[in-house]
């Protein structure tokens, strides 16, 4: 049946102190089971549920589009040439797949928890911030004490790694945003207008796009465009999400002269 208001509110609430989604909360406070959950969240995504019992990683699929792409979009490559999806989709990142893939690609609804899980159990539970200190490292710009010294000091931090390791002067901004291009395998930033990143501005905190580098480009039919210059952490996307939340996301590279840009022209709004 449908949730009471009161409950629908407890359930928010969770999903607000927590880091899990929705789909996930109504689980937990056994609101449904996890199938209702799960053909409800298909309903809301637009795709049939996921009728595997269990996800099998696509390995090959999985590292030829980028690990960090399909955690960023909350997609899986898993069995049956399937892409298990936790997210919508937007409609220029079906386009990309379907480029990068050569196919059409076949989406099936899961639960969000579910996906990440999948993704642990196949031995995929991915660390974006290891992925950029290792791309620091092959430039050449981080040596190895000092990647050692950066992997001893996340533990005792709160901040991204690439805030410290800029105050500690080991790395530039523009190092940072070429390692994270060269690792994240997102699409290019493609063109925008003026109007409309500013239109967007409010769509994100005030400060929070030019303190994460993640920038709105464009918006149609609640479908939003974002540009990333930088790595984003696990938080980051979490708000990113929760923020445009009924929105489907579709996320593209910066380049360093493009996210100046972009942080001069919200500076002058």
């Amino acid at each position: 049946g449908t949730l009471d208001a009161v409950v629908f509110l407890d359930a928010l609430s969770s999903q607000q102190a927590g880091r899990h989604g929705l789909a996930d909360i109504v689980v937990d406070m056994a609101l449904m089971s996890e199938g209702e959950a799960r053909r409800l969240w298909a309903e809301v995504l637009g795709y049939p549920a996921c009728a595997f019992g269990q996800l099998h990683l696509n390995e090959q699929l999985y590292y030829r589009v980028g690990p960090f792409f399909w955690w960023l979009h909350r997609l899986l490559p898993v069995q049956d040439g399937r892409l298990a999806a936790a997210a919508a989709t937007h409609p220029k990142l079906v386009e990309w797949l379907a480029a990068a893939m050569e196919t059409q690609p076949a989406f099936v609804a899961e639960l969000p928890r579910k996906l990440e899980l999948a993704a642990r159990q196949s031995g995929m539970d991915l660390d974006p911030e290891q992925l950029l200190m290792d791309a620091l490292c092959d430039r050449g710009i981080l040596r190895p004490e000092q990647l050692a010294r950066a992997r001893a000091t996340r533990s005792l931090i709160t901040d991204p790694i690439s805030k410290w390791l800029l105050l500690q002067k080991l790395v530039t901004e523009e190092q940072l945003n070429q390692a994270f291009r060269e690792m994240c395998y997102l699409p290019g930033a493609t063109q925008w207008r003026p109007e409309e990143v500013q239109r967007l501005a409010p769509l994100l905190p005030p400060g929070f796009a030019s303190e994460t580098g993640c920038y709105c480009l464009e918006e149609s039919q609640a479908a939003v465009r974002l540009g990333l210059a930088q790595l984003p952490a696990a938080e980051t996307v979490r708000q990113i999400y929760d923020r445009l939340a009924g929105c489907s996301l579709f996320f593209q590279a910066l380049t360093h002269e493009q996210s100046r840009q972009l942080r001069t022209l919200l500076a002058g709004r």
